[in-house]
């Protein structure tokens, strides 16, 4: 998404997919929701071409 507008503040609440016990799964602009996780605490980031 070449030149995609990725400012603005987001809620990670708002992108969160499913939770079984203590694994998360968000959607989004990978960019937009790791800006709003803590650091340290992702395990693994699954996007899609082109990142």
């Amino acid at each position: 998404m070449a030149g995609a507008d990725i400012s603005g503040p987001i809620s990670l609440e708002s992108h969160l997919y499913r939770r079984v016990g203590p694994a998360e799964l968000y959607l989004g602009d990978a960019r937009q929701v790791l800006a709003t996780m803590p650091g340290a605490s992702v395990d693994c980031i699954v996007t899609s071409p082109p990142f």
